[in-house]
């Protein structure tokens, strides 16, 4: 495991490209959260510069836990209520088999996972119905359009989350946790540690594992998740490579 200050294999190449992609763009500095000074490494024309040493780093740590995360076989929760990530964590998580919300989060998705189940519970009866053609048979055409639009309005709103119905996350990461405060909060009460792809304006302190970047950047966001999603798919190679031990047989 490299120590702090080396460089890891393909860090540098990762650089570049965040250089590219202007990951290193922070928000104004009047907007500026105290707890990301220590990312920065200048403020050009009143915008933060970020220093992407650190952002490399704290990608590092959080790929480390996503190893492990792989390895263990533990639920990741992928968030973004952002533009940017939205297209990211839904192809991420549904490739994986992982819960997503790419849109807006649900007051209680957490807290309240009974409910929540409930909901996921109607939405997959609606669709087998569906599927085996019930509407046809029971229902009248105004009654099947009805139930057709309670579907869609049930799938806009928790399709991501099906995975949920017999899991619980125990991960999250989640693009700008400032743009999506009850999730960070949800998260936090529930006691379920996070990646949080975070700007300038964030509160660095209050996400157990930030990345400091530039959030607003489609491309950034695309290519750090990347990163995060490669290091999940590591441990679970990994996990598979481990070989099993035979039990010892005495001879007595």
């Amino acid at each position: 495991m490299a120590q702090k200050g080396e460089k890891t294999p393909g860090a540098e190449s990762l650089a570049e490209e965040l250089v590219a992609v202007g990951a290193y763009y922070g928000r104004r500095r009047a907007r500026r959260h105290p707890s990301c000074a220590f990312a920065l490494a200048a403020t050009k024309e009143g915008i933060d510069i970020i220093n992407l040493t650190v952002t490399l780093e704290q990608i590092a740590t959080a790929k480390r836990v996503l190893r492990a995360a792989g390895e263990t076989g533990v639920v990741v929760l992928w968030v973004s209520a952002r533009p940017e990530g939205r297209m990211a964590v839904r192809d991420i998580a549904t490739t994986l088999g992982h819960p997503y919300v790419a849109g807006r989060w649900l007051g209680g998705t957490l807290t309240n996972l009974p409910e929540l189940r409930k909901r996921l519970r109607h939405l997959t009866s609606l669709r087998q119905m569906r599927e085996e053609g019930i509407f046809e048979q029971r229902y009248t055409k105004r009654e099947r359009l009805m139930l057709e639009r309670e579907m869609r309005a049930l799938e806009e709103d928790f399709e991501g989350l099906l995975p949920l119905m017999d899991a619980e996350p125990h991960l999250a990461v989640v693009v700008d946790p400032t743009h999506t405060p009850v999730a960070a909060e949800e998260l936090a009460a529930q006691r379920v540690p996070f990646v949080g792809l975070i700007s300038t304006d964030g509160n660095c302190s209050a996400v157990p594992y930030p990345i400091v970047c530039n959030v607003g950047s489609r491309a950034t966001v695309s290519r750090v998740l990347a990163e995060l999603r490669a290091a999940y798919e590591e441990g679970v190679a990994a996990k598979k490579e481990t070989p099993v031990m035979a039990p010892a047989h005495s001879n007595a």
